[in-house]
């Protein structure tokens, strides 16, 4: 059985071979809640949040979901400017929500209680 660490540093292959893809992409557009173009509420939840985007997003985004560890566990595209995400089958936590229109990547932090 691989470690930890040797997982997070295989490659995208390695990692799928295991059955667990891992984030490790180096995000260089990192916005909070702050943010004016992307709120994601409420926060923290109770399984179920929403992402709203103003205007300046392209109409198809992607929306992924990861755990601290940095594996995928929701993705689902969007092309409304406020959408509804369950995570209720996840355990409570921190999770980081990923949002690409392709043009704008926007990451934040959400909590599941």
């Amino acid at each position: 059985m691989a470690s930890l660490a040797a997982v997070a540093s295989a490659t995208s292959d390695f990692s799928e071979y295991l059955g667990a893809h891992l984030y490790t992409e180096v995000i260089s557009n990192v916005d909070n809640l702050t943010s004016k173009d992307l709120m994601v509420y409420p926060n923290p939840n109770d399984g179920k949040f929403y992402i709203q985007l103003k205007d300046s997003f392209v109409s198809n985004y992607k929306i992924e979901v990861f755990n601290l560890v940095g594996m995928k566990v929701l993705e689902t595209t969007s092309s409304t400017q406020k959408t509804e995400i369950n995570i209720n089958l996840l355990k409570q936590g921190v999770y980081f929500v990923r949002v690409d229109d392709g043009k704008n990547i926007y990451t934040q932090k959400i909590v599941k209680q």
